[in-house]
């Protein structure tokens, strides 16, 4: 009789164990004799992978906002009323703000799109070198520093900024004009803020629209206008709908913008949130305005979700029955851009007959249009960055052009001073620790992403995705409600955690991106020949994802390094960062010194773009 040694019986007293042979078969020892390496302990229970994510989102995110939430609901004493979302709508002051607030990203919202749908669409019908230029004019201005994106603005459209000198010195204005600090200086400022933004995220949807499409549409016999207006701009459309919400909510938040550039009578509602908690300290009132803003940002999810479906930002399959809703917006949709495919058909026709000719519209004249489009929108996004590099070298104490003279006084200024290398010295260590942290819990995480497939994954997503689109304002008075209850005010451990609950986000998705992308037979191989799952992800897959890994911790660097909301008040008055020193520094006045912290920064950003630029190369020879 032939025994397989997997079906040997085990006793249950210790002789009947010298029956089977423990180094041949594993799976018959007895359960209490085997200690389970961590990698068998994962698989066998993955949801161990994103615990220690949804515990800090739930612990450091979740629970602050809620508590911020209930705080409204409470007055000074303790006693649980409703007067302080009455006193919102008791004067006209706190509605108009948050009506100008929702105008405001609305119209920011409108003019990101506009402005950057012809870029992105450049973008996606250009050759290699022309697409790495506009490119690079896109991820500058989009990796460099809202505080110093705001400052070289004032540069090019200031009283004394480069339109204003240029123009009076060629007899081309008769007086300066006031493009800063009113509304315009507001909707420049956002629009120079979010473009980059809204370009990148149409483009990665553009980018994967058949190039041929179009060709097929003409080989049937429709006009150009119509193969773009049918075909190309419906497949767009998801990300135009995409950039429309990040903006929208971005904007919504924004409080540098309108404090440096705007005027008092463009005050937007986070000001009123800072103003209340570092002013006034009227903490229960800050949260009811808190939580209104809240509202407004979950309605315009809520109505994104009905009229598109969050699964555009989510990354996940979309609902196989849109709703009723969603059918009448998408046939009344069809419906309007079938009539501006008409109307671009009919310009096309009329210019036929002026010429006399068949002109083929789109490549005569819609194509130089476009880049010139492009190439104005590419130069308002990244020729301020560069106006503020020869400010910094200026011997004058004027925040203006043309620079006066010559002198690295203002860098041997920066340099020499404490403050400055102390708050640039702090920033970078917290950044490193904030980035470390991210990466080891994003790794786990992305990898049961996008290898389980649960009914919770959508909501995981959700979870992992709402601190990137929530007003920055909201997690920030959140968090310094709830460490100063806990003692963590002025502290580099809450400072940390408080720059892990945007980096972790950032470092997951940019992982999952990776990983969706390895081929798993390479797993399953190496467990064929013996591999334990744990020397699989060490020697197979960490060493192909490594360029991933490293790009995912670049970007939560850069998240870490750059983020000014959270460390105005978690840092209390104990010490402060670079950013908000910077923050610190432009609202009490614009001057050379802050052109040449701009310029270093400017100078590390352009070094982290090369490193991720060969780290990328790496990634694709991989």
């Amino acid at each position: 009789m032939h025994l397989e040694l997997g079906r040997l019986p085990v006793g249950r007293n210790k002789g009947c164990r010298n029956v089977t042979d423990r180094t041949t078969i594993p799976g018959s020892w007895p359960r209490s004799d085997r200690r389970l390496p961590l990698s068998e302990l994962l698989a066998r229970w993955p949801f161990l992978q994103i615990a220690p994510l949804l515990t800090f989102l739930s612990v450091v995110f979740v629970l602050p906002v809620g508590g911020i939430l209930v705080l409204s609901l409470f007055d000074a004493h303790g006693a649980l009323t409703l007067e302080n979302f009455s006193r919102v709508f008791k004067t006209n002051l706190y509605v108009s703000v948050l009506v100008r607030t929702i105008q405001t990203a609305a119209w920011a919202t409108g003019i990101c799109l506009t402005l950057g749908y012809p870029v992105a669409y450049a973008l996606s019908k250009a050759n290699a070198g022309v697409r790495a230029a506009i490119l690079t004019s896109v991820l500058v201005p989009l990796w460099t520093s809202f505080l110093i994106r705001n400052l070289s603005l004032i540069i090019i459209f200031g009283r004394r900024g480069l339109i204003n000198v240029t123009g009076l010195k060629l007899s081309w204005l008769d007086h300066s004009i006031a493009f800063l600090y009113n509304w315009n200086g507001v909707m420049i400022g956002l629009s120079s803020s979010l473009l980059p933004l809204a370009i990148i995220t149409m483009y990665s949807v553009m980018e994967g629209i058949e190039p041929n499409l179009e060709k097929a549409a003409s080989t049937l016999g429709a006009r150009p206008s119509h193969g773009f207006w049918r075909v190309y701009f419906p497949l767009s459309l998801p990300g135009v709908a995409a950039g429309g919400i990040l903006i929208f909510v971005s904007a919504l938040g924004f409080f540098i913008t309108p404090q440096l550039l705007g005027s008092p009578r463009e005050t937007m509602i986070a000001q009123l949130i800072i103003e209340q908690v570092t002013e006034v300290l009227h903490w229960n009132f800050a949260a009811a305005i808190s939580a209104m803003l809240l509202l407004a940002t979950l309605i315009s999810f809520f109505l994104f979700d009905r009229v598109v479906g969050m699964h555009i930002l989510t990354g996940e399959e979309g609902d196989q029955h849109p709703s009723r809703l969603n059918r009448m917006l998408r046939r009344g949709g069809m419906k309007l851009i079938n009539g501006i495919s008409w109307i671009t058909a009919s310009f096309g026709l009329v210019a036929e007959k002026l010429t006399g000719r068949t002109v083929k519209l789109r490549q005569r004249v819609s194509r130089p249009i476009l880049s010139m489009v492009s190439l104005a929108i590419a130069l308002f996004l990244i020729l301020p960055i560069f106006c503020i590099v020869p400010i910094s070298f200026s011997n004058s104490l004027l925040f203006g052009w043309p620079p006066q003279g010559f002198s690295l006084r203002w860098y041997t200024s920066v340099l020499s001073s404490p403050i400055w290398v102390l708050a640039f010295w702090r920033s970078v260590g917290i950044a490193a620790i904030t980035s470390l942290m991210a990466i080891a819990i994003a790794i786990p995480a992305a990898l049961f992403l996008v290898r389980q497939k649960t009914r919770a994954k959508f909501l995981i997503i959700l979870l992992l995705t709402i601190p990137i689109f929530l007003p920055h304002i909201i997690t920030a008075v959140a968090l310094f409600y709830a460490y100063a209850r806990f003692g963590l005010i002025g502290t580099w451990v809450g400072l940390i955690m408080g720059h892990m609950v945007f980096a972790l986000p950032y470092a997951t998705m940019s992982l999952m991106a990776v990983l969706k992308n390895y081929n798993r037979s390479l797993d399953y191989a190496a467990w064929t020949m013996g591999a334990s799952k744990f020397k699989t992800f060490r020697y197979i897959m960490l060493p192909i994802i490594k360029p991933g890994v490293y790009g995912a911790f670049l970007f939560a660097f850069i998240q870490s390094f750059d983020e000014v909301t959270i460390s105005l008040f978690v840092t209390g008055g104990s010490f402060t960062t670079l950013p908000k020193q910077l923050y610190q520094q432009a609202v009490y006045g614009a001057s050379p010194e802050l052109a040449a912290v701009s310029t270093l920064l400017l100078a590390l950003i352009l070094g982290f773009m090369l490193i991720a630029n060969s780290v990328g190369g790496t990634s694709r020879r991989v």
